[in-house]
């Protein structure tokens, strides 16, 4: 009995173990997606004004045409 009760004890030991990573794993991986969405989040400004510069100068050009 002792035998399987040192079996049990370790396994669970390991699963905690397993567990504590995957949880460090999981929040690096949500640092990285906060990153990346923000990132995103400035490409799209920069595209919404980029879109929004060429819209002018179009017309621009449309006017003087």
């Amino acid at each position: 009995m002792s035998s399987r009760c040192d079996q049990l004890t370790s396994t669970i030991e390991k699963l905690k173990s397993d567990l504590s990573l995957n949880i460090r794993e999981l929040t690096d991986k949500n640092a990285a997606v906060a990153d990346l969405k923000s990132k995103v989040q400035d490409l799209m400004v920069q595209l919404c004004e980029a879109v929004s510069v060429s819209r002018t100068k179009e017309s621009r050009v449309e006017e003087l045409e």
